[in-house]
């Protein structure tokens, strides 16, 4: 019964020590004062006295608790402040989560607890532990942090009253970081209200106060009378503010004004208003309305000179109108030239068909019927005639075809892209080709615009992809699509010769070619008419490649259907 009363009393007279200790460290008043890094040392040392612990320190999670970073380490012995030992907590899993879960870590034994096991042995031989107690730390909603308590030289059984210590300091802790996360607000707040205060007397923003249940206006900011002309004194009179609106404006904004106020509903509203000069001045003003008891009580706004803004308004609005006005009147005439350009190329290249006939017509009568009476050169010259002028045959051709493209009406209908382009390479490839090449269709997007044209398209591609894929060792030509944010993309893509990419745009030009027309024969339209049929559609074409690496095609078309008016100048 003795024993009993002695453990009773040693620990009643830890308690009274320990309170008196944590109410000593209150009445300093650093961790109230905000003073974070010094209160946590000042509690560190206090948890050293209480529990007699060699090393006790504060430590931090950051937000993702992938990391624990030390604030303050006491050494007791040295009587010495230490901080910023960084440790990962995914080596310490098991340690991390119980903390989290707001469970104490009681281990009297560090390296036979399982939480306290996974904390590198290293880092426990460094400082001679042998115990350890950690009490999490809530900021708030979360545990923010620990509290722990070392013990070296050799293992200790913690107590009940360690562990009731432990928990208090944590509050300790909990409390002075509360402290100075409001000293910080506090601070700001002051600092805030002291910068708005200057910046409100120094800028051109008028600020104003009116009192709705008396009517009248309680302040008006002092550059009141440097932007306006009237003292603040000025305002107060009553209804100075209607007084001096726009006659055109007047009823207007009263209206407005009495709208909002009384709905209690924050509002800007633009108006003029007749300055002490007589000037006009043109106001933005940007209204707080007050409610108390469901009634508002006051109006809180302020006013901005926005006279210059206007004037420039009012002058870039003249400025767009002329510029529309030359745009439209440039457009059309340049559409009409262009429209002439097409219809003078449609008619020259048909007229110049006929003579070009003749010549190949006359060149070939001379070799059939007077082949004896020509010599070597001879036979050499009118080959010569017949191959250019059926060149010139062939550019007439991609010519008209081109004008076509442009000049065409559109006769917009659904499409389906994948039956299209089977049709188109069962027409163009021969025997050979599909005995040689390897042809991938992909699933395409159906598409809504002109049939015609469209094949024409296709025709064009892919052709254009055989002829530069012949000559390769692997022969592959791949067609696909897909659909994004409203636009349909398709794309053929060969395993051919490929061009250098910083040529690219030229391959859309009329009789631009990237290769020796020895090597691959052709007018040099065919990939401005797939630019042209592309562009009336209201989409898009480019095409990549490295030189022996193949090339690949893409174009872009709306998935709604091309634009109801084309210009055909693009």
């Amino acid at each position: 019964m003795n024993k009993d009363h002695q453990n009773e009393t040693g620990k009643g007279e830890r308690n009274s020590s320990s309170n008196n200790i944590i109410l000593s460290l209150i009445a300093r008043g650093t961790w109230a004062g905000g003073e974070l890094q010094k209160s946590i040392a000042e509690i560190t040392e206090a948890c050293s006295e209480l529990i007699g612990s060699e090393r006790v320190s504060v430590w931090w999670y950051s937000d993702d608790y992938a990391t624990i970073r030390c604030i303050d380490l006491y050494k007791r012995s040295r009587q010495s402040h230490s901080s910023g030992e960084e440790l990962p907590c995914s080596k310490f899993s098991l340690y991390t989560k119980s903390h989290i879960r707001g469970e104490m870590v009681v281990a009297e034994d560090v390296f036979n607890d399982p939480r306290t096991r996974e904390i590198p042995t290293e880092y426990y031989r460094r400082h001679d532990i042998k115990s350890l107690l950690d009490t999490p730390i809530r900021f708030h909603d979360r545990i923010g942090g620990l509290l722990s308590f070392e013990n070296t030289g050799e293992c200790r059984c913690w107590t009940e009253n360690d562990e009731r210590i432990a928990v208090e300091m944590a509050a300790v802790v909990s409390l002075a970081v509360e402290a100075a996360e409001r000293n910080r607000a506090e601070k700001a707040l002051r600092e805030g209200e002291k910068k708005y205060r200057k910046l409100a007397e120094s800028t051109d923003a008028i600020l104003w106060e009116y009192d709705i249940q008396r009517d009248r206006m309680t302040y008006v900011a002092p550059q009141v009378k440097r932007i306006l002309g009237y003292a603040p004194a000025d305002w107060k009179t009553p209804q100075f503010w209607t007084h001096h609106l726009h006659p055109d404006d007047r009823e207007w904004a009263l209206e407005h004004w009495e709208e909002c106020v009384s709905t209690g509903k924050d509002f800007v509203f633009e108006y003029r208003f007749i300055k002490r000069s007589g000037d006009i001045a043109w106001l933005r003003d940007d209204v707080t309305v007050e409610i108390v008891d469901g009634d508002p009580v006051k109006a809180r706004g302020f006013m901005i000179d926005i006279t210059e803004r206007r004037k420039a308004e009012e002058a870039l609005q003249l400025l767009n109108q002329q510029l529309e006005e030359r745009v439209a009147e440039r457009t059309a005439r340049f559409e009409e030239v262009v429209s002439e350009l097409e219809s003078f190329t449609y008619s020259v290249s048909h007229d110049l068909r006929a003579p070009l006939r003749a010549i190949n017509g006359f060149s070939e009568v001379l070799l059939e019927e007077h082949a004896e009476y020509l010599n070597e050169e001879g036979h050499r010259l009118l080959y010569q005639i017949r191959s250019n002028t059926e060149k010139m045959d062939r550019l007439i051709t991609g010519l008209l075809a081109l004008s076509r493209a442009a000049r065409a009406e559109l006769q917009a209908s659904p499409v389906d892209m994948v039956s299209m382009v089977r049709s188109v390479y069962e027409e163009i490839a021969d025997d050979e080709v599909k005995n040689s090449f390897t042809f991938d269709l992909d699933s395409l997007p159906p598409a809504s615009g002109d049939p015609v044209l469209l094949k024409q398209l296709w025709h064009n591609l892919i052709s254009n992809a055989i002829k530069f894929t012949r000559p390769a060792k692997e022969k592959r030509l791949q067609i696909g699509g897909f659909t994004e944010y409203g636009i349909n993309t398709y794309f053929i893509k060969d395993s051919g010769v490929g061009f250098d990419p910083s040529y690219a745009d030229k391959l859309f030009g009329v009789f631009k070619k990237l290769h020796d027309e020895k090597d691959f024969e052709g007018a040099g339209v065919g990939l401005a008419i797939v630019q042209r049929i592309v562009y009336r559609h209201g989409g898009e074409v480019r095409a990549e490649s490295e030189p022996g690496k193949g090339a690949t095609f893409y174009f872009s078309l709306p998935a709604e259907g091309p634009p109801t008016s084309w210009n055909p100048g693009k």
